[in-house]
């Protein structure tokens, strides 16, 4: 085995890099758009066919908040979705009363 000799030219440009996000649940596509909204580029492979529209939660904590208003998606959930002031968490009442 031979190494090669490379000639590397330098310029005032940093070169462009790629990240690469491996899936496209709630925290890979989170990543993505922060990275892609900083300009930087971004693949995403995801094992499943299709994306999970489905919800997983229902109610989200300040600091997830904070961040999905940071992305500037705050407006698109408000649409499709539920805002409250407010929830609390109750037992089922099951047949004994209890």
């Amino acid at each position: 085995m031979t190494l090669q000799s490379s000639k590397t030219t330098h310029t005032s440009e940093k070169p462009q890099r790629t990240v690469l996000v491996v899936g496209a649940g709630p925290v890979g596509l989170a990543i993505t758009l922060r990275l892609a909204l900083a300009g930087i580029v971004v693949d995403v492979v995801e094992k499943e066919s299709r994306v999970d529209e489905e919800p997983r939660a229902v109610a989200y904590y300040a600091s997830a908040l904070n961040t999905m208003n940071k992305m500037g998606v705050i407006p698109d959930m408000e649409k499709v979705g539920s805002v409250s002031e407010g929830f609390c968490w109750r037992k089922p009442i099951h047949a004994d009363g209890q």
